[in-house]
């Protein structure tokens, strides 16, 4: 068990959770708590760099995954999710991360919102909990 206080900006939260990962993200008024679990990277295959030349969830797959679920995240007319990066991620074991940039068409200025993805060696997207900012 993690024992932590977590802050945002706005709020204190006392935490205790056996998450390995657990990180938040702002979009549209709403906000974003991926957490994965150690029990959840237990259950995964596991990825030898020694044996195995490639992770048991190929990248293509990941990817794939990952903007499948991108778009659920519904933005505003002219803006889209672009897809920026894929990496291996190593916590307790290995998975994957997505990231996206909200994206328009033509000039861009100041800071865009970016979003990520994980993905797990067995396949399964991490679900965000979504509550409004405000909370």
């Amino acid at each position: 068990m993690m024992r932590y206080d977590s802050y945002d900006g706005k709020h204190h939260e006392p935490i205790v959770t056996n998450a390995i990962l657990r990180h938040r993200y702002d979009y549209d008024g709403k906000c974003y708590t991926f957490t994965v679990c150690a029990e959840q990277q237990a259950s995964c295959p596991k990825w030898d760099l020694e044996k195995d030349a490639d992770p048991p969830l190929s990248a293509a797959t990941a990817i794939a995954k990952a903007t499948k679920f991108m778009a659920t995240i519904k933005t505003k007319e002219g803006l889209w999710w672009e897809f920026k990066e894929l990496a291996l991620v190593k916590l307790e074991g290995w998975m994957w991360q997505a990231r996206y940039r909200l994206t328009k068409q033509g000039i861009m200025s100041g800071t865009w919102p970016d979003m990520p993805c994980w993905i797990l060696m067995d396949g399964t997207v991490i679900q965000p909990k979504i509550t409004d900012d405000k909370q």
